[in-house]
């Protein structure tokens, strides 16, 4: 008997995803658009300043929530896309910090350093 599997890897807008979309599909279970961060998908832009429309329930969350410590270990930059999936949130994916965010001239003030000082980031050990 031959069985056979398949799983469908692209993120939420593109065929091929990319470390944001696929570190957030990992780290918290939902499917978003290619380049964002924390963003639920029903948000046409790539940040949003919205708390309600970030993605709040994933394994970082439900594991501080049962009182156990969170950490991570890098080999890039921790704004850097893959790690930032675990505590950023309603965020472009390039605005790993304030001037790259004031380049872009979105209305989004929160870039991905900045949020390494808010819950969940300031409970990493």
């Amino acid at each position: 008997m031959v069985l056979t599997n398949g799983i469908q890897t692209s993120s939420l807008s593109n065929h091929v995803t990319d470390s944001a979309a696929g570190a957030m599909a990992l780290f918290t279970g939902w499917k978003v658009n290619t380049g964002t961060l924390g963003t639920k998908p029903i948000v046409k832009e790539k940040c949003t300043n919205v708390s309600e429309l970030h993605v709040t329930d994933g394994i970082v969350e439900g594991i501080l929530q049962k009182g156990m410590g969170v950490g991570f270990v890098t080999t890039t930059r921790i704004t850097h896309a893959t790690p930032a999936a675990l505590y950023a949130k309603g965020v472009d994916r390039n605005h790993e910090f304030d001037d790259a965010t004031l380049k872009a001239e979105v209305k989004c003030t929160h870039d991905i350093a900045k949020q390494l000082l808010s819950y969940p980031a300031s409970e990493f050990k």
